[in-house]
């Protein structure tokens, strides 16, 4: 039977073929997790905002995505209403970070 699983060798009891298995926590999981819940709090704060109420279709996973990387790489640091609504685009007034630019 194990032939057909692909086993090297049976075990001798039940559950001892994990005892084996690496599970320890690396940095790169908590770096990893860290992300996940500082990114779960950025896309909360978008969503809890007034002024997007109604733009709230365009957010999507891979524009939040892009929004937080650049808040965090400091090229924005707040976001505005918007300027221009349409029907296949949106756009929103922002407030640069390193120079201050609109």
């Amino acid at each position: 039977m194990s032939e057909d699983f692909g086993l090297l060798e049976p075990a001798d009891n039940p559950g001892d073929e994990w005892e084996t298995l690496d599970v320890s926590d690396t940095e790169a999981d908590r770096v990893a997790r860290r992300q996940d819940r500082e990114f779960d709090e950025f896309r909360k704060r978008i969503k809890n905002t007034e002024q997007f109420k109604l733009q709230e279709s365009v957010f999507d996973d891979a524009t939040l995505a892009a929004v937080y990387k650049l808040v965090q790489d400091g090229y924005v640091d707040a976001f505005g209403g918007p300027v221009s609504t349409g029907k296949e685009a949106s756009v929103f007034e922002a407030l640069g970070g390193q120079a201050g630019e609109r």
